[in-house]
């Protein structure tokens, strides 16, 4: 297990995010969304791999949506990796 105290820039929903994922296929996040005064931390007790990637993921996602006021998506579907 190794940890990245490095942060990424991306967007996503048309707004800038900052991101710490941890490092490799994490089963915890902490995300910004600056320009919304929002943050979102996601931890789950889930193994490491690409399952608890994606749950983390789909979970960030839906509440993201949430804020912005969004209709909901299937995240879980969207990111299966069993796809």
């Amino acid at each position: 297990v190794a940890y990245s105290p490095g942060w990424a820039t991306h967007v996503e929903f048309g707004q800038r995010i900052l991101e710490a994922p941890g490092a490799g296929r994490s089963s915890a996040t902490v995300a910004l969304m600056p320009d919304e005064d929002l943050g979102v931390f996601v931890v789950t007790n889930a193994s490491f791999g690409n399952d608890s990637a994606a749950l983390v993921s789909a979970m960030k996602f839906a509440a993201f949506e949430y804020h912005l006021g969004l209709a909901p998506t299937d995240w879980i579907g969207v990111l299966d990796p069993a796809g």
